[in-house]
């Protein structure tokens, strides 16, 4: 074993805290993200249906975030919504 090898084969543990530990936080981050967004655009004469909104909202999220992370080309690439079309939507 070489000094390099020996060097990556003993930090994969930590690697691997590191990764999940930003997974989770980017997860917990896009789902309360997605939450707003469904509570945003289902607002006022839509307020009734609040509670679908925010399941639409979380299903759409998962299958973008689903979808990128199965098929996409880019690798390691995380994806949720993103907040620039909500506005516009809660108009509509």
């Amino acid at each position: 074993m070489t000094g390099t090898s020996k060097f990556k084969m003993n930090n994969l543990p930590r690697v691997f805290i590191n990764t999940l530990f930003a997974g989770l936080l980017a997860g917990i981050i896009a789902i309360s993200n997605t939450i707003s967004y469904g509570v945003t655009i289902f607002s006022g004469e839509l307020s009734q249906f609040t509670s679908l909104g925010i399941g639409l909202a979380l299903i759409s999220g998962l299958v973008l975030t689903a979808t990128m992370a199965l098929i996409g080309s880019v690798p390691a690439t995380i994806a949720f919504p993103k907040a620039t079309t909500t506005p516009i939507l809660a108009l509509l």
